[in-house]
């Protein structure tokens, strides 16, 4: 995800292996998906018939994270929402081209 070209270059690599789609994750470091670099994937699955399933994974730190396996009830979708909201507001699906 660091390198656009590389992860494009693999998507196209899973694609003709059999694959029907690829799991990434949420964000990539301190950068959201929209970040320059890194929001260039997305974009480029417009290109592809080829869904792109979105994993979140170290969710924020929660006070209470560890009752009731909250890190996982309200950690993991929490961090769905705040990607979901990045690639909106930051344009992401904007530079999806029409196919």
């Amino acid at each position: 995800m660091q390198d656009a070209d590389a992860a494009c270059a693999e998507l196209d690599r899973c694609l003709a292996a059999g694959h029907v789609g690829v799991e990434i994750g949420n964000h990539v470091g301190d950068s959201d998906l929209d970040a320059a670099g890194v929001g260039d994937v997305p974009p480029a699955r417009g290109r592809r018939s080829a869904p792109v399933f979105v994993h979140p994974w170290d969710n924020a730190g929660l006070a209470a994270a560890g009752r009731w396996m909250a890190q996982w009830l309200v950690g993991m979708p929490a961090e769905t929402h705040l990607s979901l909201l990045a690639m909106i507001c930051g344009g992401v699906f904007d530079r999806v081209p029409a196919s």
